[in-house]
């Protein structure tokens, strides 16, 4: 039987996560790749926030269409850039949310593991 949490510590682990619409060209999976320290990839710019506030935070992400051509270009992995995952956090923590205290949300797999979700 898998972990309850599995899907989280794997999410957790990953440089980038893929953050496809949902029920609207926007779904949840964005700031969920961007808690867990991931560069979120979607399909659309239109992805990246519910309204064209939400857009023009200036969140960093990759299209998948860049993401597919890097690889095409490149073979293995991209290059993870902890810089935008850096950015990303630091936008959602301070214009969407009410936590004072950065420091206390650490994204990553360590944390996961420390809290046994792998």
């Amino acid at each position: 039987m898998n972990h309850p949490f599995a899907a989280q510590a794997a999410l957790a682990r990953s440089r980038f996560a893929l953050a496809p619409a949902g029920d609207r060209p926007y779904s949840f999976r964005f700031f969920e790749a961007i808690l867990a320290g991931a560069v979120p990839v979607v399909s659309h710019p239109a992805h990246s926030g519910r309204s064209y506030a939400e857009n023009a935070l200036g969140y960093k992400y990759l299209l998948a269409s860049e993401y597919a051509a890097r690889r095409e270009r490149f073979p293995g992995p991209p290059p993870y850039c902890a810089g935008w995952a850096a950015h990303n956090r630091a936008i959602f923590l301070a214009k969407q949310t009410a936590i004072a205290d950065a420091a206390t949300v650490a994204p990553g797999a360590d944390r996961c593991a420390a809290e046994a979700f792998s």
